[in-house]
């Protein structure tokens, strides 16, 4: 009687224990895999699949079961996933819209535009999301893992966490509900692995990374970068925004794997180490990509007495900035929008307000402007050192896309766990959707975004550019003594970085008329190069003697 109750009333979310979909995203017309974990055993249920508003969209009747994670899977299900067997299979219809949905508001998933064609593109944090949850027991963290040994492989085949629900996807969630109510955008969200394919932002007229976007692979910052580079617009919605460089399993793309040490991590290529992206191992500089990075950023202002405070939000330095028309601020006003990490840019100097100037020259871009700013420490220093999270928008060059980058990772959140309030939830929220607005539609109209409407991108003023240096080190192969050959008139005093195949440093210095690794066996080395702009070359080099 009681299970007949349940199947003419609906499904009450209560009896969906835990659960996890075939894959993160679906393209509409795609057959999707659920696997749902229920409460007991129920036959016949209706069970409504929900937009990430709580709507109702469609249903299906389905036979449910009690799971447990599968023996083979038990020793490792944080890496090798639960294992559960198929509930359901589901046609994701052609006309359900692009977004995040969920099957009673429990097992999440992402359907995708099958024509690839919204003006918006957003990309879901779903590598941050799953380097958090600890389903299993291990995540990327020492403090989320049950043993404080944290896993460098993660399963996406696993259930979300009350860590997930409560913490990560906080950062994202109020923004994407909020989106998915203005329908004067046509948009389509995929998520952090979908941007390893080229096609699934090509033909956007603008990319959108929102939340804590904290784990990027390789190939997605470079198919980033050439969309940027091609003429496309991009929003950084986000902060601590591609920290940490991670990649797929290369047979098993159900896996994500982030070791976070060089020498642990068994790839054998230096340029695929799971480690930061600010490693000049990696030679990636995201300041190069995204204006602003962690190294540079900054935690929150601190009650700790000889901190350095800021504003708890962003003081405005740039009013007449077209992509704060309509709110009414000033001059060192602040937008209130505290956040936990902040990703800041390479500061010139200081000026007579105390405001922070960018290192215009050393950027290389051909327009930057930074809109407004917060201060706190930077975590990158031994000592307590001043650090910065930046609102910036800026252009490569005459022929690359806009980027508008606010370096915060609250802009998306309302009131997160332990009760700071961002940008969804704060007091000037309605002045965060009007920015947000602002840059949407002026990027989407390819109207100007600068105050400087006179500054010229015919040329950039990029003094160095990555790659294009004509230092040579030979020979190579060699036994161990590598000459090093610069033009005539370079006088820069270059350093330089030694690393072996596991990612181990050789050797640290400066880089004169040779470098001596004659001490070094035999096998190929990675020589990473300090440029005059802070970015990094590396050269391979082989030692056979």
């Amino acid at each position: 009687m009681w299970l007949l109750f349940v199947a003419k009333q609906g499904f009450s979310t209560n009896y969906i224990a835990d659960g996890y979909m075939g894959r993160l995203s679906y393209t509409q017309g795609d057959t999707a895999t659920a696997y749902i974990n229920a409460q007991n055993t129920f036959t016949n249920v209706k069970m409504y699949l929900r937009n990430i508003n709580g709507k109702k969209v469609d249903s299906v009747v389905v036979n449910l079961v009690h799971q447990h994670i599968a023996s083979s899977h038990a020793a490792r299900p944080w890496s090798l996933g639960f294992g559960y067997a198929p509930s359901f299979k589901y046609m994701i219809p052609n006309n359900l819209p692009s977004g995040i949905y969920s099957w009673e508001n429990k097992v999440f998933f992402i359907v995708k535009n099958s024509r690839k064609n919204a003006d918006i593109t957003f990309i879901y944090p779903s590598n941050t999301e799953t380097a958090y949850g600890n389903a299993g027991g291990k995540c990327f963290y020492n403090d989320g893992s049950t043993d404080w040994q944290q896993s460098d492989t993660l399963s996406f085949l696993r259930p979300l966490t009350i860590a997930n629900l409560t913490y990560t996807r906080k950062y994202s969630e109020p923004f994407m509900k909020w989106i998915n109510t203005q329908s004067q955008y046509n948009f389509q969200v995929i998520c952090d692995q979908d941007l390893d394919d080229y096609s699934e932002i090509q033909n956007s007229k603008l990319i959108c990374v929102v939340g804590h976007s904290e784990y990027w692979t390789r190939k997605a910052r470079e198919n980033f970068d050439q969309f940027v580079n091609a003429g496309g617009d991009a929003v950084v919605l986000s902060g601590n925004t591609s920290c940490w460089q991670v990649r797929y399993h290369p047979t098993d793309k159900t896996k994500i794997i982030c070791y976070k040490d060089a020498s642990a991590d068994p790839e054998p290529n230096l340029l695929l180490k799971t480690i930061m992206w600010a490693s000049p191992s990696l030679n990636y500089p995201v300041l190069k990509s995204l204006g602003v990075d962690w190294p540079h950023g900054a935690y929150p202002p601190s009650p700790i007495p000889g901190a350095y405070h800021g504003w708890g939000g962003y003081k405005i330095v740039l009013p007449n900035s077209p992509l704060l028309a309509g709110t009414n601020l000033h001059f060192h006003d602040t937008i209130a929008c505290k956040t936990r990490e902040y990703d800041g840019s390479l500061v010139h100097h200081y000026n007579t307000y105390g405001d922070p100037v960018l290192d215009t020259n050393a950027l290389g871009f051909c327009k930057i402007e930074l809109i407004g700013y917060d201060e706190g420490e930077e975590d990158f220093h031994s000592a307590p050192a001043k650090g910065h999270g930046m609102f910036i928008a800026f252009k490569k060059s005459a022929a690359s896309g806009n980027v508008v980058n606010v370096g915060g990772t609250h802009w998306c959140a309302n009131t997160s766990a332990n009760g700071w309030p961002g940008g969804w939830g704060a007091r000037d929220s309605s002045k965060i959707k009007k920015i947000t607005m602002n840059i949407f539609n002026l990027l989407l109209s390819k109207s100007n975004i600068y105050t400087n409407t006179h500054a010229s991108c015919t040329t950039a003023s990029i003094n160095y550019i990555a790659g294009s240096t004509s230092l040579e080190l030979f020979p190579n192969p060699s036994t161990g003594i590598f000459v090093v050959k610069k033009e005539a008139n370079d006088s820069f005093d270059y350093t330089a970085e030694v690393y072996n195949m596991m990612g181990q440093k050789c050797f640290e210095g400066k880089l004169n008329n040779e470098i001596d690794l004659s001490n070094q066996s035999d096998g190929m080395y990675f020589i990473s190069i300090k440029m005059p702009d802070g970015s990094a070359l590396t050269k391979r080099v082989i030692i056979s003697k």
